[in-house]
């Protein structure tokens, strides 16, 4: 959990300097989060495969299709509850991209440690 959370800042901070970034040119909230959460994905991915959960040793493209299904579903998800949050709910678009963020930490985390990343013993059952 420790390695997670240290990757989980350092990909915080790039998704916040690419949205920021981003949202200079005059963006859409909405473009400028799916940009960065882009971005900050496959970086997460690369961290989470080879810090987080030391998975190297394995065929990286069954992780790879499951962590990027569970991004964009939680993609989708984020952007939902951005749009209650600052369109329906008038909360700033700081704080309903925060919002977003700590949603998509949280849950993302569970779901891969649960699906993506599980460890696996020699003969390829769940541990």
């Amino acid at each position: 959990m420790l390695r997670y959370g240290v990757v989980g800042v350092l990909n915080t901070g790039v998704f916040a300097l690419t949205a920021w970034l981003i949202s200079r040119t005059g963006a859409h909230y909405a473009l400028y989060t799916a940009i960065a959460y882009a971005v900050a994905i496959f970086f997460s991915f690369i961290m989470n495969v080879f810090f987080t959960f030391r998975k190297s040793d394995e065929f990286l493209a069954p992780m790879f299709f499951k962590f990027i299904l569970v991004c964009l579903l939680l993609l989708g998800l984020v952007e939902i509850l951005q749009f209650l949050l600052i369109e329906k709910l008038k909360i700033r678009e700081f704080w309903g991209v925060l919002g977003g963020m700590v949603f998509y930490t949280g849950v993302g985390y569970l779901i891969n440690r649960l699906w993506v990343f599980r460890n696996r013993n020699r003969h390829g059952s769940a541990s």
